[in-house]
Formats: structure tokens, C-alpha cells, sequence
């Protein structure tokens, strides 16, 4: 992958930032150390590039272009490239004072993520007014799927309580919570609130629709180890998977592949981010 710097095609890099992404969802439970490593290898690979091909959109630039450079800011700025997380404050603080043209709609989810993640309370608070009052279902849409990925304690129990709250439809319960999946806190978080809130998800979500499936998939497939498996089993051990059986047994089949993955791959990742100089 470090070969691909001089590669041209937009298909190329959106396959790169998928897999370096795969494998950084492998290694979230994995030491710090290793996952700020492997967070710092996809900034090499593609900070300069977003910023050889920049983030202002022209009237000339085709639909593969816009879809190039909307990747390569987003995946940039989200392993704290400071140019390209700089610029998406600066865009975010402009939309947040009044400029609704601040933010470009190819840029707009990517914004979000980064001003989350960086940010606290007060960006959150600005989306939250943001899905509660945009006129076009969109944006709406777009700010509340963000919220999951705010990663202090607080407003990870904000995005838990609020995706229950009289301001979700039921219909879109599973959008707030789909962003705690980008990160350990949020991942160990949202299985708990599961488990505790069972009942009320049940009946919120009757098995006979998928959602609840989705949910509980959600919930549970990010996990990579042995142990948290093993914990996802035991809550259900005995409970009506009636509904949702295919979902579970595929989260199961996710997570066991990881931890095959890991048990094989772990130790020549981490030597080879130590022989690069990454570790």
C-alpha cells in the first residue's frame, strides 16, 4: 500500500481506506500503542494526497472527482491530519454561527465525524439543534447519525438515552446508535445499554420487524475477543432469538473471524509497524 502514492484512481483509494480501515476495526480492542500506530500509517498514506487534491468543490469537477476528494478529506482528517481536521473546525464554526453554505453535502458527514471526535458538548449540542430543527430530511438524517461518534462518557450516554427519546421515530432508533461502533468506548457502551435495556428495546422493536436485529448486530459485531464473545452468548443463552437469529449468528461468525485474524496476524502487524517506524 505505501507503493500507491502516486495512484490516480479514485476506485483504488476507496478500496486502500476500506481495507487499512477493516483492519483498524480489528485492532480496536488491541493496546493503544498499536492502534495509534496503525491511525498514523493511514495518515501516511493519505494525508498528502488530500491535500494535493484538496476539498473545494468546483462547478467543473465530475461526479468521481467529487466522490475523490470527499474521501481522501474524510479519512484524512479523521487520524487528526491537522490541515484537513483544521479545515473541517473552521467549515463546522462557520456553519454553527448561521452559514449553511459553510458546509458542502459531499463533506458534510465527514465534518460531523471529525468535530466529534476532536470536539465535546458544544459541537454535540450544535448538532443535536441541527437534527432537530434542518428542514430537509437529509441533513436531519445526517446530523443525527453522526452523534454516536462524540467519545466522551457523558455524551455517549447522551447518544444512547436521546436515539429512546420522543425525538426518534422508532422507525430511526438504529441511526444515533450506528456511529458508536467507531470506537472502543462507544462499542463497550452500547452493549451494555443493550443488555440493561432489553425490555424496552423488545418492545420498541417487536422481533417480527428487523430493527431489532439490526440493533443487536450493531451492537455486537465489532467485538474481537474471546471473552466478548462469550458474553454476547450468555445474555441470549435462554432468551427468544425468534427474529433475529440470522443476524446474531452472523455477528458470532464476524467476531470469531476476527478472532482467528488476530490470533494469526497480530504479532507480524505489530512487527511490521515497529520495522517501519510507526511503533
Amino acid at each position: 500500500l505505501k507503493s500507491f502514492d502516486t495512484e490516480p484512481d479514485f476506485v483504488v483509494w476507496d478500496e486502500i481506506t476500506a481495507r487499512v480501515g477493516t483492519i483498524r476495526n480489528a485492532w480496536i480492542f488491541e493496546d493503544q500503542k498499536t492502534q495509534d500506530a496503525l491511525r498514523d500509517f493511514q495518515r501516511s498514506l493519505v494525508a498528502e494526497k488530500a491535500h494535493k487534491i484538496g476539498w473545494q468543490f468546483k462547478d467543473t469537477d465530475g461526479h468521481i472527482e467529487q466522490q475523490f476528494k470527499a474521501l481522501l478529506f474524510g479519512a484524512s482528517a479523521g487520524t487528526g491530519d491537522e490541515k484537513t481536521k483544521a479545515a473541517a473546525f473552521d467549515m463546522f464554526e462557520k456553519f454553527a454561527a448561521g452559514d449553511r453554505n459553510a458546509l458542502h453535502p459531499n463533506l458534510r458527514s465527514s465534518i460531523y465525524a471529525v468535530v466529534l471526535k476532536f470536539g465535546g458538548e458544544k459541537e454535540y449540542n450544535v448538532l443535536v439543534k441541527e437534527y432537530e430543527t434542518a428542514k430537509n430530511a437529509d441533513e436531519r438524517n445526517a446530523a443525527l447519525r453522526s452523534l454516536g461518534r462524540a467519545q466522551q462518557p457523558e455524551l455517549i450516554q447522551r447518544t444512547l438515552a436521546y436515539s429512546l427519546s420522543k425525538h426518534v421515530k422508532d422507525q430511526d432508533v438504529f441511526l444515533p446508535l450506528a456511529g458508536l461502533r467507531a470506537h472502543r468506548p462507544g462499542m463497550e457502551a452500547f452493549w451494555a445499554w443493550v443488555k440493561e435495556n432489553w425490555e424496552v428495546l423488545v418492545k420498541k422493536m417487536p422481533p417480527s420487524f428487523t430493527m431489532l436485529g439490526s440493533v443487536v448486530a450493531m451492537a455486537s459485531s465489532g467485538f474481537t475477543k474471546k471473552a466478548q464473545l462469550d458474553d454476547v452468548k450468555a445474555f441470549f443463552d435462554g432468551k427468544s432469538t425468534k427474529g433475529f437469529e440470522r443476524n446474531l449468528a452472523q455477528s458470532y461468525d464476524a467476531v470469531q473471524a476476527k478472532i482467528g485474524w488476530l490470533e494469526r496476524d497480530s504479532k507480524d502487524v505489530e512487527q511490521w509497524l515497529k520495522e517501519n517506524k510507526y511503533l
